[in-house]
This record gives C-alpha cells, sequence and structure tokens, in this order.
C-alpha cells in the first residue's frame, strides 16, 4: 500500500521507544530518513507513491530525492510538513488507496476528508516491526464456512468423493 508519511512526527514515538525501540541513528536526520526508507523498503510499504515528507530544508548532507527509491519531500524553509501534506492529500487522485501516517490530527483530518486510511505514528511503527505479513492492530475477518455445494465441488476436484 501507498504511504504518505509525516517523518517528524513519527520520529518523536520511535526516538522514544514507544512500543519498543528500534535502532535510530542519534542526531543524524539523513541517517535516520535513510533507515526509514530501509524499513519501509523492506515492510513492503516502498510502493510507488509512497512519499516520506519533512518539516523544513533540505539538511545539510542530504544528497538526492529519495531514500531506497522512496521520495523525500522537505517542506522548504520556514514551512511545516503539514502544508505540504495537506497539499499532496489534496492533489492525490487515488485517496482510497492512499495511507497517510501521523499523529496529527489535522493531517488525520485532511486525509480522512479525501477518504484516505489513516494510522497513528505510533500504529505505524508496530506495523514496521510486525513479522512480513501479520498487522497488528487490525481486526481480523473469520473465515466464513464452505457451502455444501463448494464442498462437493471440492471433493470432486480432489477425486475423494
Amino acid at each position: 500500500m501507498r504511504a504518505l508519511i509525516d517523518f517528524m512526527n513519527l520520529l518523536h514515538p520511535w526516538l522514544t521507544g514507544a512500543g519498543g525501540p528500534l535502532p535510530l541513528p542519534p542526531d543524524d536526520l539523513p541517517g535516520q530518513i535513510n533507515l526509514l526508507g530501509r524499513l519501509l523498503a523492506a515492510s513492503g510499504f516502498a510502493e510507488p507513491g509512497t512519499t516520506i515528507v519533512c518539516d523544513g530544508a533540505t539538511p545539510p548532507g542530504w544528497i538526492g530525492a529519495s531514500t531506497a527509491g522512496i521520495p523525500v519531500r522537505f517542506a522548504g524553509g520556514g514551512r511545516e510538513a503539514d502544508e505540504l501534506l495537506e497539499s499532496l492529500i489534496a492533489q492525490e487522485s487515488g485517496p482510497r488507496s492512499l495511507l497517510v501516517v501521523s499523529s496529527d490530527r489535522r493531517i488525520q483530518r485532511a486525509a480522512q476528508r479525501r477518504r484516505a486510511r489513516v494510522a497513528t505514528s505510533e500504529q505505524f511503527l508496530a506495523r514496521l516491526r510486525a513479522p512480513a505479513g501479520d498487522t497488528p492492530n487490525q481486526p481480523v475477518r473469520p473465515r466464513e464456512a464452505l457451502t455444501e455445494q463448494e464442498v462437493a465441488k471440492w471433493l470432486e476436484e480432489f477425486g475423494l468423493e
């Protein structure tokens, strides 16, 4: 699933270890962004359209426009990521297939108005920590029983009838 990630909002619970600490280079914004990019790529969130959005101007030492193939957008000098996030959400052509990651209520409301999916930073970090295929905090829909016709079809298919 494509994700639009409020990096600075995600950074706080990541640094404070909410839900269990993830290794993170201290005081190294480019290193932190690169690590997030690698985690996203390893966890299946590196689909085309996934973007990491950061406050302010491009930091010293940042080279390139992406990490692990994931675009990184800086809001620009004197601007917060919130403004850029709201703009990107408003411009989104397929918001229902977009996951917006932010604990900021302003960003969540902007995403919900467009019917995008929303995850708090804590929920998203839990997803990054989860083993592949496991999605914590997601309701599991029980499997429905097969009808008699479906059972008969499968028995016939496998020559067990």
